[in-house]
């Protein structure tokens, strides 16, 4: 499967790869996810391509061909769901430890650096563009809007993040 393989440079053996791969693949979560109709899979699958053209950059001497594929798919994971900015600043963050404690801060940090680039630009040109478009309230969730008449702020964000836990843990 895509996921095993993915899984399977960062793990010690090839059975954890697959053992990821089970459970990514059964998990209420994706199933339920993948049931519905919408751009969440695909998302997926382009990060999980980036997510090897990660690896291979910073494991190994990577050439241009890796930091393109990464840039790529990164973006088009972007463009289909803007959640996946998460990954890109995650890789980002890992990078730089990574070249930090490496003490390799010279030219492939620049590579990496270029590879984020293109994806950091498609973000925001993408994310701009939606927010012109939505920036009115949609009416049918209003719960999910901060409203100071209901709402305490530190009431609203705990209920966002009981409501983020809930969607993806077992322990509803």
């Amino acid at each position: 499967s895509l996921g095993g393989r993915r899984a399977e440079p960062i793990t010690s053996r090839r059975t954890l790869g697959l053992l990821a791969a089970a459970g990514f693949g059964l998990s209420a979560t994706t199933v339920i996810v993948a049931c519905e109709v919408r751009s969440y899979m695909l998302a997926i699958a382009f990060v999980l391509v980036a997510f090897r053209f990660y690896l291979r950059m910073i494991h190994s001497e990577s050439g241009l061909r890796d930091h393109l594929f990464f840039s790529a798919a990164v973006s088009a994971a972007i463009v289909t769901l803007y959640a996946t900015v998460f990954f890109l600043v995650a890789a980002m963050i890992i990078s730089f430890v990574i070249a930090v404690l490496r003490r390799d801060l010279g030219r492939k940090f620049l590579r990496l650096g270029a590879a984020f680039a293109a994806p950091l630009l498609v973000f925001a040109i993408a994310y701009r563009h939606h927010m012109w478009q939505w920036t009115h309230a949609l009416n049918y969730m209003p719960e999910l809007y901060f409203d100071r008449a209901r709402d305490t702020l530190s009431g609203f964000l705990l209920n966002g993040i009981r409501q983020e836990f809930n969607l993806f843990s077992p322990l509803a």
